[in-house]
């Protein structure tokens, strides 16, 4: 039997057996469902009613998919339920569709639609889950919240995993994290995929396996919030990742300093290549009455920086991120505002600038990005949950056509129970 197969059982049996104990013992102390039907009837629901669209235009006929006109418009949506807990037991289940709306069909997709403009709809949670000694077991499809593996809400549908996690909050504070993840679904998947043959379908099945911690310290002094996480997937690579981010307050001004880095390094039999790199840098920034202004810095070593299962970058803009490009070096500065400091209730707008110096062959990118939201709910109370977020971005590449993106993002939030 293979390893992954034998260590898959065992986790499953476990889960099983820790399940069967404690659906039989005493009740908790301070249960939230006292048997099933309450256990479906006092349960949450909520969902997401979307119309996006997202538009790119190269100024010269592109020779890849990357560089030529796309276009792809998505009438979406989703849906998540998940039932109280009964003895910590509890369920969660998340549909989501992404259906073509009138995109341009002599365009590429972007990412949003599978090929040929078709719509999709999976799972994006369906999952049981047991909550015990301050501690959450949750086994099947579900969303992770890690550096290197996250939603990465870039489309319409987020990117998600099947497997096994284990979250553990008995320290105050503090959260300690293990995952045995299997399988991997990105924006445009109707269906999950082995995650090591999602990114090379010669390898064999490897699960990917992750631990790490968050800790977050407010105080009178600083707040302080920390992330560590560690990846393993055997034959492809390790990565250590590590963040802290600082921040104080002075009267009305808010001032933040976040370091960060990664290493990265191929194992095995390489199916991602050979791989021996780190992004390093940070970002550092200053609030004050609704205005923001912050700096970053990214430095890429002597590869390329792999992330195939969410952003994971110091510099991530709407389209483009940092550590790209081996020996790269990128600088970035926003400037936003919270335009209800003027009476303009829920409206928000932010300039992204980004500079790429490229090391080798590679040419330098100078990148603008445009932002605008509006909360509608903020000024007019029956349109609580609707939002409309345009970004216009601008790439300059010193050797080659100008990229231009328009993303609309109109979306209505609700809750039903």
């Amino acid at each position: 039997m293979p390893k992954e197969r034998f260590i898959e059982l065992i986790a499953k049996a476990a889960l099983f057996g820790l399940l069967v104990l404690f659906t039989f013992s005493a009740p908790l102390k301070c249960p939230a469902a006292d048997n099933i039907a309450g256990m479906f009837k006092e349960g949450s629901a909520r969902g997401e009613l979307m119309l996006y669209s997202f538009s790119q235009t190269f100024e010269q006929e592109g020779n890849t998919e990357r560089f030529s006109d796309k276009n792809d418009n998505i009438a979406g949506t989703l849906f998540y339920y998940q039932t109280a807990e009964l003895k910590g037991i509890s369920f969660g289940f998340g549909y989501g569709s992404a259906d073509n709306f009138y995109s341009d069909d002599d365009k590429y997709e972007d990412r949003a639609l599978r090929p040929g403009h078709k719509g999709l709809n999976r799972f994006v949670d369906a999952y049981i889950q047991g909550n015990w000694f301050d501690t959450a077991i949750k086994y099947g499809i579900q969303q992770l919240y890690t550096p290197l593996a996250n939603p990465d809400p870039g489309r319409v549908l987020p990117k998600t995993f099947k497997g096994l996690t284990v979250v553990n909050r008995s320290i105050k504070d503090l959260e300690l994290h293990a995952y045995y993840i299997t399988e991997f679904a990105d924006w445009a998947d109707d269906d999950f995929k082995s995650i090591s043959q999602y990114i090379n379908s010669s390898a064999d099945k490897e699960a990917l396996l992750v631990g790490g911690l968050k800790y977050n310290l407010r105080s009178d002094v600083v707040n302080l919030f920390t992330e560590a996480f560690a990846y393993n997937l055997d034959n492809f690579f390790n990565a250590g990742y590590i963040s802290v981010n600082f921040e104080k307050q002075f009267n009305d001004v808010v001032a933040s300093f976040k370091p960060s880095y990664v290493k990265q390094k191929s194992t095995g039999d390489e199916f991602m290549g050979s791989i021996d790199t780190y992004e390093a840098g940070f970002e550092t920034g200053v609030t004050y009455k609704g205005f923001n202004v912050t700096g970053y810095y990214a430095q890429t070593g002597d590869d390329s920086y792999e992330t195939p299962w969410g952003f994971g970058r110091i510099i991530k803009t709407e389209e483009f991120i940092s550590g790209l490009i081996p020996n790269q070096k990128v600088y970035a500065i926003s400037s936003s505002y919270d335009f209800s400091r003027i009476g303009l209730n829920g409206l928000y707008g932010k300039i992204h600038y980004t500079t790429f110096d490229n090391d080798g062959n590679a040419s330098n990118d100078d990148q603008f990005e445009y932002q605008a939201i509006y909360d509608f709910g903020k000024e007019f109370k029956s349109l609580e949950g609707l939002s409309l977020n345009i970004m216009y971005t601008d790439m300059r590449n010193d050797d080659s056509s100008d990229v231009s993106r328009l993303h609309i993002r109109l979306k209505y939030a609700f809750s039903i129970l």
